[in-house]
């Protein structure tokens, strides 16, 4: 039987609604649903700090990761959405939330840590600004990957159909990643450059994005009723390598697609490929920004 969620866990935006034509639209897939479900939950979960799985070894299919020595476990998509954050602040137009670590969260993960959410409503944009801070006691670097699984209800709009929804990332190279969803080391250009129908990419399949210009990190749904979504990330900092900026993910057959903004890489924690190591007492900042336009 699926657990079922509840609403103060995991920090994340449940609903994003716009008026229009006289009516409130929800745009997330299961947006302000918590009915349990076996499939693929939807919303908007913080990914931290795990993006993907991770696992104990090449060989294995258990979830985990070792730290000096020691193996811990490490659930897909890490910890975060399924803790009980505490709300920092309220006003009408934002939120702010805030998830410090606890002897629970260390059997997961052996750091000291405060993480910051806030979300702010302004005009037709939603912004959500993380900061993490790692405690001055950790004896090392932290190290994490992080994203945002936003997904939106496909069409965007009513009467429409998945097939009149493009997508468009200005990404330049795709992380090859194999059955298990870990990367393979191999990179190749990205063969699908522009806007492309939503029907063009497989379902439930990962198109791990990177190669993106400084400053150029978007994705973009455009549905041919009139109405564009943009998703926006700003890291104030990149790991070596290549990593995931962008993981283009849906099943518009199923209602739903995810373009994930991502700062890491599967099985980070696991290779150490893809990693942000945040030093004892240093921030880590990081900025999505989703804009809501119409056109018609």
């Amino acid at each position: 039987m699926a657990r079922r969620r509840r609403p103060n866990e995991g920090a994340e935006l449940t609903s994003l609604q716009i008026r229009r034509h006289g009516r409130w639209l929800e745009l997330l897939y299961r947006g302000g649903d918590f009915t349990p479900t076996t499939d693929f939950e939807g919303r908007a979960p913080i990914l931290w700090p795990a993006t993907g799985r991770n696992f104990i070894s090449a060989m294995s299919e258990e979830f985990g990761w070792t730290w000096q020595g020691r193996t811990y476990p490490m659930p897909i998509h890490g910890f975060a959405r399924a803790q009980a954050w505490r709300v920092a602040r309220r006003t009408p137009a934002s939120v702010g939330l805030v998830l410090k670590d606890t002897a629970e969260i260390r059997r997961y993960y052996p750091f000291g840590f405060i993480f910051s959410a806030d979300y702010v409503a302004q005009g037709e944009s939603l912004t959500l600004r993380q900061r993490i801070v790692a405690d001055r006691t950790n004896t090392a670097p932290m190290p994490f990957s992080i994203g945002n699984h936003i997904a939106f209800r496909v069409p965007l709009l009513p009467g429409g159909s998945a097939s009149s929804v493009l997508v468009e990332t200005p990404a330049t190279r795709q992380i090859i990643t194999d059955s298990q969803g870990r990367p393979t080391g191999e990179v190749r250009p990205f063969g699908k450059p522009g806007a492309v129908p939503l029907g063009t990419l497989a379902p439930r399949t990962a198109y791990s994005m990177g190669g993106y210009r400084s400053g150029d990190i978007w994705a973009r749904l455009r549905d041919a009723g009139g109405l564009t979504i943009t998703v926006r990330h700003t890291p104030d900092r990149l790991p070596d390598g290549e990593p995931v900026l962008f993981n283009l993910w849906g099943d518009p057959g199923a209602g739903f697609f995810s373009p994930e903004p991502w700062v890491g890489k599967q099985n980070s924690l696991a290779s150490g490929d893809g990693l942000i190591r945040l030093e004892p007492g240093s921030a880590y900042i990081w900025t999505i920004a989703v804009e809501v336009t119409e056109t018609a």
